[in-house]
This record gives structure tokens, sequence and C-alpha cells, in this order.
């Protein structure tokens, strides 16, 4: 868990912490309100693979609205990693998690 840093007064006053599901053979995790850092390791090396991470996100900077998006696929190319098999879902999209990856729901 990482400490708080909402306010200057509030430093280090609350921990924020995420959880993981893991039902029915699937593992969601839920990060919580993180930004980007070592604790994402931290928690791979500890509970190991998950199939979807639902990460706590506000703006914090002057970056475009796309520009994590952006930024992910960049890093995924550079390691490798198949566009499909790591991806950002849109607001208000809805999937599912099958093994493999995720899908859009059937109409």
């Amino acid at each position: 868990m990482e400490p708080s840093a909402r306010s200057i007064a509030a430093s280090n006053r609350a921990l924020w912490g995420g959880f993981l599901i893991a039902a029915g053979g699937r593992r969601v995790l839920f990060a919580a309100d993180s930004g980007y850092g070592p604790h994402f390791r931290e928690i791979a090396a500890r509970l190991g693979p998950v199939d979807l991470a639902l990460l706590g996100t506000f703006p914090l900077t002057p970056e475009g609205i796309d520009e994590p998006v952006r930024e992910l696929a960049k890093a995924l190319r550079k390691r490798g990693v198949p566009a499909d098999r790591f991806r950002a879902v849109d607001v208000g999209e809805s999937v599912l998690v099958r093994p493999g990856g995720l899908e859009p729901p059937a109409s």
C-alpha cells in the first residue's frame, strides 16, 4: 500500500489499499488510487499474474487525455508484448474476461 499525499497537510496520514479477487479461475486486481511506481513490480512478485487490472486514475498533469494509452502502446511495442495481450479498456466499455484475454460481450 502506498501512503497518501492528497495534500501537504494530509501527507502520509492514510494508506490507499488495493485488492485481488480470485474467482472462477480468473484473477482481477483492483489497484485503487495509485500512480505508477515500483509497487506494481512488488504486487506482481507477491500475487502473480492477473487477468484484469482495474486502475484508479485522475488527471495530475497537463498531458492529453489519450497520452497514457499512447505511452502504454509504445511501452508494449518496446518490450515485444502483443497489443491484444495488454490493453486499456475505453471509458464505459464492457468486456468479458475469458481465457486468453478480453473480448466484448455478446450482443
